[in-house]
């Protein structure tokens, strides 16, 4: 798995940093996280509420919750997972979006 990941430099951007993953057949091809700016008020009430607009949701292994918000076909072999991955900190609550493309 490479891992590539960048910070925003303006602090005043609802989005501060991504994450990408890449990994292999046996799981998903690619994953891109958006980190929340936790300092942005507006930025949190937005994913707050996507949060409580998610399909499902489960608990991750490291005590985060990851919420469903849809699947979409990209075509017949893959298809993109749209996710929020939320964690708390000791600076508080932590948000990412996460897109995940997959192979059926």
């Amino acid at each position: 798995m490479v891992v590539d990941g960048y910070s925003v430099q303006d602090m005043a951007s609802p989005i501060i940093g991504y994450s990408l993953f890449y990994h292999g057949d046996n799981g998903p091809l690619v994953i891109a996280d958006a980190s929340v700016n936790p300092m942005r008020k507006d930025a949190v009430t937005a994913v707050s509420k996507l949060v409580a607009a998610s399909l499902d949701s489960i608990a991750n292994p490291d005590g985060s919750k990851m919420y469903f918000l849809g699947i979409h076909d990209l075509d017949s072999v893959r298809f993109l997972k749209i996710m929020v991955r939320a964690a708390s900190t000791p600076m508080g609550p932590d948000y990412a979006i996460r897109y995940a493309v997959s192979r059926r």
